[in-house]
């Protein structure tokens, strides 16, 4: 009897113990990669390599306090031509909306336009620049060559950021999450 009292004991001990320790982890939120950049600082970076950027909206995202800031970029060191729309390239960047620090970042274009394959390229090497100065652009491209010829995406890891980049009859997508938390 001593014994089955001592036993219930401990198993009620257990059972309250792993309770409050559930609830410890389920209230601790788990810290997301960032950049060490705002998307107005990546913005402002990418306009210095002659880049245009005009602001479409923020929005909330799927999770608090994550915010998207859209916007669309028509004219390059390829295209100067402001009118054509259908040269446009679509941008996202996902962001927190505390510390402003960029979680992602997506931009998908006409992949039947002119130049866009040229514009896809520069794009997606000043973007890899801006985040990591030192990256090997001959890297990407192999990857993206390699990735393309066989399966229409690639992914391609550098010190600070993954690239996914996607191909369809209509499309060139591309998109950069960080691998290690921003500053």
């Amino acid at each position: 009897m001593k014994k089955g009292l001592i036993i219930t004991m401990l198993l009620i001990s257990v059972i309250l113990t792993g309770c409050s320790t559930k609830g410890e982890i389920e209230t601790k939120e788990e810290e997301k990669l960032s950049f060490d950049f705002s998307h107005t600082e990546i913005v402002s970076n990418l306009e210095e390599w002659l880049i245009d950027f005009a602001l479409i909206g923020v929005y909330d995202g799927n999770e608090k306090p994550e915010k998207i800031a859209t916007y669309t970029s028509i004219t390059d060191v390829f295209n100067t031509d402001k009118s054509n729309i259908d040269a446009m390239i679509h941008y996202q960047f996902t962001y927190d909306d505390t510390t402003d620090k960029v979680s992602y970042i997506h931009f998908f274009m006409d992949r039947n336009e002119t130049k866009a394959a040229e514009r896809y390229l520069y794009h997606i090497y000043s973007i890899a620049e801006c985040i990591e100065p030192s990256v090997n652009t001959d890297d990407i491209s192999a990857t993206m060559e390699k990735g393309f010829n066989e399966y229409d995406f690639a992914i391609y890891k550098g010190k600070n950021f993954e690239l996914n980049v996607s191909r369809s009859e209509e499309y060139f997508s591309a998109s950069f999450t960080p691998i290690k938390k921003g500053e």
